[in-house]
């Protein structure tokens, strides 16, 4: 039965973990699925019912294991949600890697991503851009764009945390 097939699925997948489509880019589709998220009486039912009704597209959708945040991370953002940070990397002809950059994503808000910007609407999630020193891992700077869209702005402190961002 088909049912006793998705429950096969379904029953041993984690608490919590990551949905999002296998074409996605920008934090496009990242959803937050799992029987610890559900409210229903059945959890595996329940999560049955939201996972078929996923819209169906010309993509395939990926479960990811969601990753834990790091717990000094959690303190400074106040979220589950994990920020991230990008190595910017090149690769020349003695096939050695070289650092050309970095930066840390720092999630503000609510989002499950750290993404910038909201790759629907366009506008800014809130979230800071921070730079490491390369050498170090110390952020030497933060900001993020204005709500308005026209600019940046310094950050020092995360906004709901008020834990230092700049030295961390």
């Amino acid at each position: 039965a088909p049912d006793e097939h998705w429950r096969s699925f379904v029953a041993p997948l984690p608490p919590s973990f990551i949905v999002k489509r296998g074409g996605g880019n920008k934090g496009r589709s990242v959803r937050l699925f799992g029987t610890a998220l559900q409210s229903e009486g059945d959890p595996v039912a329940s999560l049955i019912r939201a996972l078929l009704r996923l819209p169906e597209s010309g993509d395939d959708w990926i479960l990811e294991e969601r990753v834990e945040v790091h717990a000094r991370i959690a303190q400074m953002t106040g979220t589950g949600a994990v920020s991230t940070a990008r190595v910017v990397t090149l690769i020349e002809g003695d096939a050695e890697p070289r650092i050309m950059g970095s930066h840390f994503r720092v999630i503000a808000g609510d989002s499950i991503t750290d993404n910038i910007s909201d790759w629907q609407t366009g506008k800014f999630s809130g979230n800071i851009l921070a730079v490491p020193d390369l050498d170090t891992g110390v952020v030497t700077e933060a900001w993020a764009p204005n709500p308005d869209g026209i600019g940046y702005q310094w950050v020092k402190s995360h906004p709901r945390t008020d834990v230092p961002i700049e030295g961390f």
